[in-house]
């Protein structure tokens, strides 16, 4: 596909559309068979639209051709990369299974071993921080043994028997 300009250069169109690029000297590089490179000075001003065009039609295939082959590559790069992180993948999935981490061990129930004589829902079971009304309760000068659960072993032997 061509498009015709006028061939005429004192048209009047197309030199106020026309930037001047004399100054510019713009450089074209061609690849030859074994990789080289040769550069070229295009005198734009000298050239007509019709061999302007053909430079744009030759840099258009060239860039092409360097875009596909370049996306081929990166493809090709993609591919093996996939490749290996299937590979580590499979690798970890393999060692994973091998020193696979223990299920958590189910902790038997913990019952009460004190209660609140205030508040009788309040229970505590020995572990962890103390609550605050058994803090409160020690601050005020009681002892931790009046707030002991005097039937903690039967519960405990209950349960036993009804998991048997």
């Amino acid at each position: 596909m061509y498009i015709h300009w006028p061939r005429n250069r004192s048209s009047s169109i197309f030199a106020l559309e026309r930037p001047s690029v004399t100054s510019i000297g713009l450089t074209a590089e061609s690849s030859t068979a074994e990789g080289c490179r040769m550069s070229k000075k295009f005198n734009l001003d000298a050239m007509s639209i019709d061999e302007m065009w053909q430079l744009h039609e030759e840099i258009a295939a060239v860039l092409s051709h360097r875009l596909t082959s370049e996306k081929r590559e990166l493809e090709k790069r993609l591919a093996q990369l996939r490749r290996e992180k299937e590979m580590r993948q499979s690798e970890s999935a393999d060692s994973q299974t091998k020193d696979a981490p223990r299920e958590r061990r189910k902790y038997p129930r913990v019952f009460p071993k004190y209660r609140n004589p205030n508040e009788p829902s309040e229970t505590w079971s020995g572990r962890g921080k103390q609550p605050r009304w058994l803090t409160a309760a020690l601050k005020t000068g009681r002892t931790i043994d009046e707030f002991v659960i005097r039937n903690v072993q039967s519960n405990k032997n209950n349960f036993r028997r009804q998991r048997a």
